[in-house]
């Protein structure tokens, strides 16, 4: 077993992520900046945000592989609290304003707006079965 962990050196400044062995061996940093990490459902990816009000990167939801490989941007600018769908496919976040939306991951498509005035999706875990 893994665990992701995000490494905050000093309040208002981004954090970094490493994952290691649930016993703290083997620690690997896998990013320079991002926020709030979650393993997909599959434990092949991690989706994760980059908050652009606290570094030059483009901010938004990115989603990498365990390993920190394959990095790539799934929305431009404004992304928070991502969270993977049950089986994966795609991904729920709120923007700054409280608007939530979904998107796929592979191949990303237009972020689809699924509520306003919302914040921190949370799928259930029915969602997969559609039950």
């Amino acid at each position: 077993d893994s665990i992701i962990s995000q490494l905050i050196e000093s309040p208002g400044k981004p954090g970094r992520f490493r994952v290691m062995n649930a016993d703290g061996t083997r620690r690997q940093q896998l990013t320079t900046y991002g926020e709030l990490p979650q393993w997909s459902p599959d434990g092949t990816q991690i989706v994760y945000n980059i908050d652009n009000h606290l570094t030059d990167l483009d901010g938004g939801v990115w989603v990498m592989n365990t390993d920190g490989t394959n990095q790539r941007q799934l929305t431009n600018d404004d992304g928070r609290n991502p969270q993977w769908s049950p089986d994966g496919t795609q991904i729920t976040f709120h923007n700054d304003y409280g608007d939530v939306f979904l998107i796929n991951v592979d191949p990303p498509n237009l972020p689809q707006l699924l509520v306003g005035n919302g914040w921190d999706p949370v799928w259930s875990p029915s969602a997969l079965t559609g039950s």
